[in-house]
C-alpha cells in the first residue's frame, strides 16, 4: 500500500507517540475505485446468472409437471376388442381391457393372468388391436365427482391420475389371484372391478352387463391407421370401416345367409 504513516515524539517527556497518515497518493485512489468496479461488475455477472438459472430450473419444473399430466393418445379409456366367433352371432360381446394414464392396456386374459401392453399409440390386448374405446373424463367422474366440475390445478389432476393407476394395479391384484370364467368372472369383471374401485361416476356396482352396453353404445370406433401411429379421435369415417367390420362385418354376413336360406326355403 501506498500509504505513509509518520511516527513523531511529540513529547519525551510524556512518552506519547502520535500517528499521522498521510492522504492516500492518486494511484492508490484509482487503484481503489478500479478494484470496486471490478467487484461490482462480479458481482452483477453472478446475479444475472443466478437469475438465468433460476428461470430456467422454473421453466424446466413447468414443463415437466405439464408433460407428466399430459395424457397419451389412449390413456384413462376402456378398451374393447371383437371376440370371434361370439361376437359374429353377438356384436355386443367382445374382450374388454382398461388403459392408464400412460397408456398401457391391461386386460384379464385367463386365469390368475392379467396381461399389459406398452404398444404406441395403441396397446394391444388379448385378442389384438382394440377396435373401440370409451375415453374417461377423469377429472369429472372420477373420485366420486359427477357434476361439471374439473381440476384446477395439475397437482389434481396427478392425484386423479395416480387413484386411477392405483385402482387398475389393485384390480390386476386382485385376478390374478382368480380363475377365467367366461360367462360370469371374466375380462368384464376385471374392469369393473377396477371402476368401482375408483368409484366411476360415484357407483360401485359396475358388472360386465352394465360396461357390455355401456361400450356397445357410448364406445368409439379406433381409426385404422392407429396401430401405424395415428391418435385417438383422428381421421376421417372411411379411416373407420375397419373397425367397424371388424365388429359387424361377420354378423352382417351370417344375417345375410340365414335371409336368403329362409328366403329360399319359403319359396
Amino acid at each position: 500500500m501506498d500509504t505513509t504513516v509518520t511516527v513523531t515524539k511529540a513529547a519525551t517527556k510524556s512518552g506519547n507517540c502520535i500517528l499521522s497518515s498521510t492522504s492516500p497518493s492518486p494511484s492508490s485512489s484509482s487503484f481503489y475505485a478500479n478494484n470496486n468496479n471490478t467487484n461490482n461488475s462480479s458481482n452483477n455477472e453472478e446475479e444475472e446468472d443466478s437469475m438465468i438459472h433460476h428461470h430456467q430450473h422454473e421453466h424446466q419444473q413447468s414443463q415437466t409437471s405439464s408433460t407428466s399430466i399430459m395424457p397419451m393418445p389412449y390413456s384413462f379409456c376402456i378398451l374393447w376388442s371383437p371376440l370371434h366367433p361370439i361376437t359374429a352371432f353377438f356384436p355386443f360381446i367382445g374382450h374388454m381391457g382398461i388403459s392408464d394414464s400412460k397408456g398401457h392396456s391391461h386386460d384379464f386374459q385367463g386365469p390368475y393372468y392379467v396381461g399389459t401392453d406398452h404398444s404406441y399409440p395403441l396397446p394391444r390386448m388379448a385378442f389384438g388391436y382394440p377396435t373401440r374405446y370409451l375415453r374417461i373424463q377423469i377429472d369429472v367422474d372420477v373420485d366420486g365427482i359427477s357434476d361439471n366440475r374439473v381440476a384446477t390445478s395439475s397437482e389434481q389432476q396427478q392425484q386423479q391420475s395416480h387413484r386411477w393407476d392405483d385402482s387398475i394395479g389393485e384390480a390386476n391384484e386382485i385376478y390374478k389371484q382368480r380363475m377365467h370364467n367366461i360367462c360370469c368372472d371374466n375380462c368384464h369383471s376385471h374392469v369393473a372391478k377396477a371402476l368401482n374401485i375408483m368409484e366411476y361416476k360415484g357407483r360401485h356396482d359396475w358388472d360386465m352387463i352394465k360396461l357390455c352396453f355401456l361400450l356397445f353404445f357410448q364406445g368409439s370406433f379406433v381409426p385404422s391407421n392407429t396401430s401405424g401411429g395415428g391418435s385417438a379421435g383422428g381421421g376421417n369415417i372411411s379411416s373407420y370401416i375397419s373397425s367397424i367390420l371388424l365388429q359387424f362385418g361377420p354378423f352382417l354376413v351370417i344375417l345375410l345367409l340365414i335371409i336368403l336360406l329362409s328366403t329360399k326355403i319359403l319359396s
